[in-house]
């Protein structure tokens, strides 16, 4: 209701061609469908989608660290595809081969993090996986046309590891953090946090490179 007009608003922003007025009905829309669904699930007894969780300091902290976690991954994964077709001169079935270990090694590496939940503190894994994926984004800005393709897909499989290893600990704490009628809700609305995280991620990379 509000992330069509949102969405819009930013990835139009970069065209010159786009007029000003557009811009501005596309925010205002964004802001009035925001307010709109905002008040709806607020007053309504019974809310699809029950914003009251926010009110819970922990579980909002959970929800910003996902949004952003996910912002930085789908930015990264929009980028590098681009990057290795446009400055190195790779195919797409190329890019894409390049981009495939990093989806292995993650998926066998989110069984390692479970069990590192299990024998460490939650939090502590985050941190952890946060700090590591942190330095790993900032190794980016070295990467140029010389960059051989590995240390590329080398990048991109360290960093999806980090973000990807906070998935098990933020939901062992949102089930840890909320009463048992409310962890139901809480995944569902944790897992849409991490969606809006992803396309807002995308678009803004989008129009910024």
């Amino acid at each position: 209701m509000f992330l069509v007009p949102l969405l819009l608003s930013i990835s139009w922003s970069r065209n010159n061609d786009t007029e000003t007025a557009t811009l501005i009905w596309l925010g205002t829309g964004a802001l009035v469908g925001g307010g709109l669904f905002i008040g709806r699930e607020l007053l309504t007894p019974f809310p699809v989608v029950n914003l009251r969780l926010f009110q819970q300091s922990a579980f909002r902290l959970i929800c910003a660290t996902a949004f952003f976690n996910n912002m930085g991954l789908f930015s990264v994964l929009f980028m590098v595809p681009v990057f290795l077709q446009q400055v190195l001169g790779l195919s797409p079935l190329q890019a894409g081969l390049v981009i495939v270990p990093a989806l292995i090694v993650s998926g066998i590496s989110g069984v390692i993090t479970g069990r590192l939940t299990d024998l460490l503190p939650p939090p502590l894994v985050i941190i952890a996986m946060m700090l590591a994926g942190s330095v790993i984004f900032y190794s980016f800005s070295s990467v140029t046309a010389l960059t051989a393709t590995s240390v590329v897909a080398a990048y991109v499989m360290m960093y999806r590891v980090c973000i990807m290893g906070t998935h098990t600990p933020l939901t062992v704490i949102t089930v840890q953090s909320l009463e048992a009628d409310q962890v139901r809700m809480g995944q569902g609305l944790l897992g849409v946090v991490r969606s809006i995280g992803g396309l807002l991620g995308v678009t803004i990379t989008s129009v910024l490179f």
